[in-house]
């Protein structure tokens, strides 16, 4: 007990700086606080208790949590200048995301996670490989060099949903995770805030739970110029982060997007499922929604027999065109400047 007694000053006297937050215990800190399940819950009643900023401790780091768009601008964007850098973190590849860089003299995957661009401190050598993925993904120009790569992916998941429809979300992360790693490791950039808190603030959008795309009719803003606005009410979302370490990947995403979105439409109509035996169409919780797609039954049916024909059609004449027969695989890199950027990055991370 008095061991104990100990540790808690000690802890209590080496954050008095931190914003408030629920009272941590030592070593394991708010970990018995945060549900395995529906953790967002429990975010937004500390939200509503301590206020937009607040300290939660992972273990023995404090983690301070933004959950309002004035506290990301004033933070994130502002004094970005002080707020850009991330600790130094050594992590399983489970928690990582499993994006680990290669290392070019072995060809074996699993450097410590520090040398992923994505968890880098704000440094020199941070700042030189955001020159290089911004040179490679920051513009439309950019963007639609990538093209290939996004009509046979967008194609594929086309032809995925034709032959087995109901394994939809497979598919659909199959095509996300693809094109990710085409793009080179699925350049992303996680913030401490709370997106979801942020994106069902009742402030920003009256009944926040409800689907409206009806909210964005009048939204003619790119997600980039949409990002890039120092209003912060004008952000329609925060998922590719926010400040100096905002995801130089948003305009082939919104492609891809756009793409993927409109061929669907196109070739099928979606529809709910009914229970078998009450009758009512079955309708996905918006909570379950969270962290990725949720798993629901849906109807996905070609709108004909010629657009089913056209999807099978197109799947066969870009595998022709730009994959190897035997294996499956890109034919060659998209042109020299793929072999340019995978260098770079070699040389950066070892």
């Amino acid at each position: 007990m008095l061991i104990l007694s100990i540790l808690a000053r000690l802890w209590k006297s080496s954050n008095t700086r931190l914003p408030p937050g629920p009272p941590p215990l030592p070593l394991i800190g708010n970990l018995h606080q945060t549900p395995a399940q529906k953790r967002w819950l429990q975010f937004h009643k500390w939200a509503e208790e301590y206020g937009p900023i607040y300290t939660v401790f992972v273990g023995s780091k404090p983690v301070v949590v933004l959950t309002s768009p004035e506290t990301v601008g004033d933070l994130l964007d502002k004094r970005s200048h002080i707020y850009s850098s991330r600790p130094a973190l050594y992590t399983s590849m489970g928690t990582s995301g499993g994006l680990y860089f290669a290392d070019p003299g072995t060809h074996r995957f699993g450097k410590p996670i520090e040398h992923q661009i994505q968890c880098m401190q704000y440094d020199n050598t941070w700042k030189m490989c955001r020159r290089v993925f911004s040179d490679h993904l920051n513009t439309i120009k950019a963007a639609r060099q990538y093209h290939p790569y996004l009509d046979l992916e967008s194609k594929q998941l086309l032809n995925s949903l034709l032959e087995s429809p109901t394994d939809f979300q497979g598919h659909i992360r199959r095509c996300a995770y693809s094109f990710m790693s085409q793009m080179v490791f699925g350049f992303r950039t996680p913030e401490s805030s709370d997106r979801r808190g942020i994106h069902m603030d009742p402030t920003r959008h009256p009944n926040p739970h409800d689907f409206d795309p009806s909210r964005y009719l009048h939204d003619k803003t790119s997600m980039k110029e949409s990002m890039l606005s120092p209003d912060q009410s004008k952000r329609d979302h925060y998922l590719f982060g926010a400040g100096r370490r905002m995801c130089q990947g948003v305009d082939s995403a919104e492609l891809s997007l756009f793409l993927s979105i409109s061929r669907i439409l196109w070739a099928f109509t979606i529809s709910k499922v009914t229970e078998p035996h009450g009758g009512e169409n079955i309708t996905p919780s918006p909570e379950a929604l969270v962290g990725g797609l949720a798993q629901f039954p849906a109807r996905i049916v070609p709108r004909s027999e010629q657009r089913a024909r056209t999807v099978r059609e197109e799947w066969e004449l870009v595998q022709e065109a730009c994959l190897r027969a035997e294996d499956q695989q890109w034919k060659a890199p998209r042109n020299g400047r793929d072999k340019k950027l995978l260098s770079l990055i070699n040389r950066v991370v070892v």
